[in-house]
């Protein structure tokens, strides 16, 4: 007898399974905006599709920025598809002291008609569980503890839906990252080649500081969460993505992820969605 979990791929360890830190910029020789965006927005499609078949509730963490937007509209695509109740897709945000999450993902989930809800975290709340990841976890390196804090937070409003997250996009997307060639330059192109190895290299990997992370904060559930963006997949398919697909500008403004952006803008039909800086 077969559950849901036994077919849902939470993540994939890439960087275990494929050599990734070799350069390779001349795979990168897709540099439209518009066909990239396509492109990852059918690969997502798929990836949430999967994710989700046989499936008849879900969770969402949702941020309020462009990565965890995109995999909530499609996932809204789905559950619609599939005729799920209403309620049975649910957005859960972590909003910690003094952040904007939740002002910015209650926008998100009010234009796609999801189910929200917002976790307000005191200060005394954010150290608590600190305390309580630090202990799970045996470590108390800043960057673990800090991600693990969201999911100690949201982990009891989980449904028995799997849940879904907008991380590993900044891995391969480059999010966050600016370079400093010209961006209709071959050293453009080689530059975001090694910095996009280089951050998928040392993330995508079991191997890091905990490697058991997820089991040891969701003992019911990790089986379940998926990292919508680490799979080999979407990792092959960026791989092909040059400069041009991953910055432009708008309204003077350079912005990374470029491609992820107007592909939200397509699906959430709101363009203020995406232009959320980071």
């Amino acid at each position: 007898h077969m559950t849901i979990d036994d077919h849902i791929v939470a993540r994939e360890y890439v960087a275990d399974l494929r050599d990734i830190t070799d350069p390779a910029p001349e795979l990168r020789v897709i540099n439209d905006a518009q066909l990239a965006a396509r492109m990852l927005e059918d690969a997502i499609r798929k990836r949430v599709d999967a994710a989700l078949d046989g499936a008849t509730s879900a969770n969402i963490l949702l941020s309020g920025g462009v990565d965890s937007i995109v995999v909530a509209a499609v996932a809204v695509e789905v559950a619609r598809r599939c005729a799920w109740r209403p309620d049975a897709l649910q957005a859960l945000t972590i909003n910690a002291p003094n952040s904007r999450d939740g002002e910015r993902a209650s926008h998100a989930a009010s234009v796609l008609g999801l189910r929200h809800r917002v976790i307000d975290l005191t200060d005394r709340d954010v150290r608590a569980l600190a305390v309580a990841a630090k202990a799970v976890l045996g470590t108390p390196e800043l960057w673990e503890i800090a991600a693990a804090v969201p999911l100690l937070a949201a982990r009891e409003h989980f449904n028995r839906g799997p849940t879904l997250t907008g991380s590993g996009a900044d891995a391969i997307l480059a999010g966050g990252k600016f370079l400093e060639h010209s961006l209709d330059s071959s050293d453009a192109t080689a530059e975001l080649d090694v910095l996009i190895r280089t951050e998928a290299g040392a993330n995508f990997r079991r191997q890091r500081l905990v490697p058991d992370f997820y089991e040891l904060l969701l003992p019911d559930s990790h089986t379940r969460h998926v990292d919508v963006f680490q799979t080999v997949a979407l990792w092959e398919l960026s791989s092909t993505f040059g400069p041009g697909a991953l910055y432009g500008v708008r309204d003077g403004e350079v912005w990374d992820k470029y491609d992820l952006r107007l592909a939200c803008a397509v699906l959430t039909g709101d363009s203020s969605l995406a232009w959320v800086p980071k």
